[in-house]
């Protein structure tokens, strides 16, 4: 069976499962050893919002408004992004198909055809406003309607299960029926029951599942979990998601991975900001991207070798996280210069835009810098030979700060003195990044 439903009383899973955690928020101190994320379970994911296109034109639509190809047909969700005209990302985006599902047509308004295409598009839930406003900008006479999916209506699922010795993504909650999850098949889902949404996460290998599912119904076979163990399991495969990581207006699509995690269909016809993505593609070179870091103390000795290491010099606290900017520098060098920038995170790990050639040991085409690249066979990352790869690297921010409290001065307000606070960063490599990083 598929799917249950919940037990009277009735409680809303947003609800049930509204926490204080933020990848972005406040960062604080911590004694307690770093949790391992659970190997199985299904977590409901609170910081997305969903966005309902359907009419005849809304295939047409969205294929000349976003990265993916659009198929006519389709009945799995994919990932894909919205761009600008100047080609900066917008929103990341999975996209699911609807028509197929009665669970879903059954809901729509009378006056529209269930024979007609339809879609939901999962995106950030803080920035689900702005994008809906971006689709009726770009609407004119097309024919769909669309409208944000109330809170508490449909919610959205990641589902993983690791326990398998091969990693083979499992349609957790259809047991007779599995399929390979690589990064060059993507998209080979099994034959899937009429009334699914979702698909299978092709942005990293054990990604898991992404299901949409009515408030009352709950995925049938996994344990819960909080969506702070699916933040941990996204970030060690290094994976971004949202405009706290992949940064609205500002992030390039393939700096943010896009073309790795199979968001960009290069083969398609023209889309809103393709002219520079298509041209990155086949003319430069990426010299910076979103890769997973370790944060540590900067008096320990030993740099960590992987994301779930721990040095036997590091100490019992784990160190804060740097806030949402912070550049990242090498310690010895006088003038501070960046080559890198931290995003978000959680523990002590985190994801960082860095420039490949100084924070790891990867050689890019046409460089003579940098030592060459050794993949670890556990596929946690990279190991340098000494090269860039194997230096220093800090992240250094001002906290607290005495305000004047007429506006004017430096600080947060909150009454404290400036500290200059410093910690280690190390970027990883994923082990399913392809081998040629030429673009």
């Amino acid at each position: 069976m598929l799917l249950t439903r919940s037990k009277p009383p009735y409680i809303c899973v947003r609800c049930s499962f509204r926490r204080s955690f933020s990848v972005t928020g406040p960062t604080r101190s911590r004694s307690s050893p770093t949790p391992k994320p659970p190997p199985s379970g299904a977590a409901p994911l609170t910081n997305r919002r969903l966005i309902a296109l359907h009419g005849a034109d809304a295939a047409h639509f969205l294929q000349g408004l976003t990265t993916n190809n659009v198929e006519t047909g389709r009945r799995t969700g994919f990932y894909s992004a919205f761009l600008t005209a100047q080609g900066r990302v917008l929103n990341d985006v999975f996209i699911y198909p609807t028509s197929h599902a009665s669970s879903w047509t059954s809901t729509i308004p009378s006056n529209l055809s269930t024979s007609d295409p339809g879609f939901l598009i999962e995106v950030d839930a803080s920035e689900a406003t702005k994008l809906l406003a971006h689709i009726k900008r770009y609407k004119l006479r097309s024919k769909f309607a669309v409208r944000l999916v109330d809170e508490g209506e449909w919610n959205v699922w990641s589902t993983w299960d690791d326990s398998g010795k091969e990693k083979e993504w499992t349609a957790h909650s259809y047991p007779d029926t599995r399929a390979k999850e690589t990064p060059s098949n993507p998209t080979s889902p099994p034959s899937l029951p009429t009334n699914h949404i979702g698909c299978p996460d092709p942005r990293a290998p054990g990604m898991g599942h992404r299901i949409i599912l009515p408030a009352s119904q709950t995925p049938s076979t996994l344990s819960l979990a909080p969506l702070e163990s699916y933040t941990h399991r996204r970030i060690l495969h290094g994976v971004p998601e949202g405009q706290a990581e992949i940064l609205r207006d500002i992030s390039l699509p393939l700096e943010s991975n896009l073309d790795y995690m199979h968001g960009v269909d290069f083969r398609k016809g023209c889309y809103v900001g393709q002219e520079l993505t298509i041209r990155t593609r086949h003319t430069g070179v990426v010299r910076k991207r979103i890769v997973p870091v370790r944060v540590y103390a900067v008096d320990d000795e030993e740099t960590p070798t992987s994301l779930t290491d721990h040095p036997s010099s590091s100490s019992d606290r784990s160190p804060d996280l740097p806030p949402s900017g912070t550049p990242v520098h090498k310690p010895t060098d006088p003038k501070k210069r960046s080559v890198g920038k931290f995003l978000a995170g959680i523990h002590d790990v985190g994801l960082a835009l860095c420039r490949l050639e100084s924070m790891t040991a990867l050689k890019l085409p046409g460089s003579s810098t940098a030592g060459s690249v050794r993949r670890r066979r556990d596929g946690g990352g990279e190991e340098g030979d000494g090269g860039e790869g194997g230096r220093r690297f800090v992240g250094e921010w001002v906290e607290g700060g005495q305000d004047d409290g007429g506006g004017g001065g430096k600080g947060d307000g909150s009454g404290k003195e400036e500290e200059r606070r410093q910690v280690g960063i190390k970027a990883f490599v994923p082990g399913w990044w392809p081998g040629d990083l030429s673009g």
